[in-house]
């Protein structure tokens, strides 16, 4: 009877072990790495868009020039977000990718250089890539007012993200929804008046 009792230990002991065992190779065989994303822009993938800066009025009461500083593009962001139905889509952390930054007349989508998180969590939101700083000179008894307008596109594009298993060496294809904005270039307005 002990070595009934001492067999069915040893083998459950066996059991236990030989299931962590397929546990981790569950987990392992999860783990993937970026390859690629491919987006695919079709007819109407690109709006083309204005956004209005709030007018700026400066005054010099003095008899000199004052150089008066513009930090343009202060308050708007170039946004991002991934859309899928595929359940397995976001259960992987980490993965960044560049975005679409370009439609050009054919439909050839160019990215930018600003890597996003590839999540559908929320909107995400970064600064252009660039900045535009204007020095305006005013001129002695004269009031400026400075108009700003960026141009800028909505995107709405499929993507394609390819990902490879680090054990099997297999790829998993998950496809969905990119919506996004870009910067597209600035204009500048300034008109004086006497005071």
């Amino acid at each position: 009877m002990k070595n009934i009792l001492v067999s069915l230990l040893l083998f459950s002991l066996f059991l236990s072990c030989d299931s962590k065992d397929e546990l981790d190779e569950v987990k392992i065989n999860e783990s993937y790495s970026f390859v690629t994303i491919e987006y695919n822009a079709g007819d109407s993938s690109v709006v083309a868009e204005i956004f209005n800066f709030p007018a700026i009025e400066y005054s010099n009461g003095t008899n000199s020039d004052q150089i008066f500083p513009v930090n343009s593009l202060e308050g708007w962001y170039e946004t991002s977000l991934f859309e899928s139905e595929d359940p397995e889509a976001f259960k992987f952390d980490s993965i960044e990718v560049y975005v679409p930054s370009y439609i050009d007349v054919h439909n050839n989508v160019y990215t930018g250089y600003q890597k996003w998180e590839y999540s559908n969590v929320m909107q995400q939101q970064q600064k252009p890539p660039f900045e535009i700083a204007n020095n305006i000179c005013v001129k002695p008894n004269t009031k400026v007012i400075i108009t700003e307008k960026l141009f800028f596109n909505k995107y709405k594009v499929n993507y394609r993200l390819i990902l490879e298993n680090d054990i099997t060496g297999k790829y998993m294809f998950i496809e969905g929804v990119w919506t996004g904005t870009s910067a597209n270039h600035y204009a500048i307005s300034v008109s004086s008046v006497d005071l």
